[in-house]
C-alpha cells in the first residue's frame, strides 16, 4: 500500500465527519478512502460507530 494523501476533515454537525481524500472524483481518490476504510477495519475507536 502506497501512503495516502492528506485528508481534509469537515464536521457534519455534532455527530459525523467527512473525511475527503480530494476535492473531485478520481481514481487516486477513490483509491485512497478505499484503502483508508480498509486500514480502519475492525480498529475503530469505542467511540465511533460507522
Amino acid at each position: 500500500m502506497t501512503s495516502l494523501p492528506i485528508p481534509t476533515l469537515v464536521p457534519l454537525g455534532d455527530a459525523a465527519l467527512l473525511i475527503r481524500f480530494g476535492t473531485t472524483l478520481s481514481e487516486p481518490a477513490n483509491r485512497a478512502a478505499v484503502d483508508f476504510s480498509r486500514a480502519l477495519s475492525g480498529r475503530l475507536p469505542d467511540a465511533v460507530t460507522e
